[in-house]
């Protein structure tokens, strides 16, 4: 799958986590696996200042292909404009030309 849009996919699905949007965040994911209520959960016990990271970051986010229209992609979250030890694992895939996602899991890495 093209580089490029994961990155995009991801980059909103990071921006709806810091802007705290976990009802947009389930209403676009296409399996609906993770409760917006788990999700928010989660991210807020870590703590209540997530932010965007540098657009770098997203250059090094884990993305093993599963097949040429799907990805499966680990992805740091940002805390207080540092790394955390949070991660979303999110599958990327291509559905009827639009890149879309799931969420599979928010967890500590």
């Amino acid at each position: 799958m093209d580089r490029t849009i994961i990155k995009d996919v991801m980059k909103k699905i990071e921006r709806l986590i810091v802007d705290k949007r976990f009802d947009l965040l389930y209403e676009g994911d296409y399996a609906r696996e993770m409760p917006a209520d788990v999700m928010q959960q989660v991210v807020q016990e870590y703590g209540d200042n997530f932010t965007m990271p540098p657009d770098e970051a997203f250059d090094r986010m884990s993305i093993v292909d599963i097949s040429e229209e799907e990805a499966s992609v680990y992805c740091y979250l940002w805390y207080d404009n540092e790394r955390s030890d949070l991660t979303a694992i999110a599958r990327v895939k291509n559905i009827d030309g639009e890149a879309r996602y799931t969420i599979e899991d928010i967890h500590i890495l």
